[in-house]
């Protein structure tokens, strides 16, 4: 019933709002280069992404799935009418089942602050390091309980986004 009410909320903002965008792009993490898609919802001082994506190496070449959910904010200070600089904080979230043999799931959880670089008015091309914090979430089958490791994060996105 949670998931039905949000993607109802969700979907409601996306077609409600004329100052919108979408994103594509690809991020290098410390542990794997995720391909993601947003939405963008643009407000005058701040934006709002939501997105999900997922694991290139793990998905595709190591045959796990590595999906991502995430969500942004930036605040815009714009110097030109076509260059725009962020300030951009962010949370994503991912998972994956290690072993094969195993049903335990590994997850992900990054906090990552930085900046966005962009170019473009309706059609935008960008630039977006980070860094942060990531913490890994685990059962551990030598201690047989669950073990949190925290760890410093380091992440860069190249992006193209189109506005409606």
């Amino acid at each position: 019933m949670f998931y039905l009410l949000l993607l109802f909320s969700v979907s409601n903002i996306i077609y409600s709002q004329k100052n919108s965008s979408f994103k594509s792009g690809i991020r290098m993490n410390r542990f794997d280069f995720f391909q993601e898609n947003s939405y963008i919802l643009n407000q005058e001082k701040v934006n709002h992404e939501f997105g999900l994506g997922f694991g290139i190496n793990k998905s595709i070449f190591q045959k796990r799935i590595n999906p991502e959910l995430f969500y942004c904010l930036q605040s815009k200070f714009q110097f030109k009418s076509r260059f725009q600089f962020q300030l951009h904080s962010s949370y994503h979230i991912n998972f994956y089942n290690v072993n094969r043999q195993n049903t335990e799931i590994h997850y992900f959880n990054e906090i990552l602050f930085g900046f966005v670089v962009t170019y473009g008015e309706t059609n935008k091309v960008g630039f977006s390091p980070q860094i942060g914090l990531i913490s890994e979430n685990f059962k551990s089958d030598y201690l047989d309980k669950q073990v949190i490791h925290i760890n410093y994060s380091y992440s860069a996105k190249l992006f193209f986004s189109h506005a409606f």
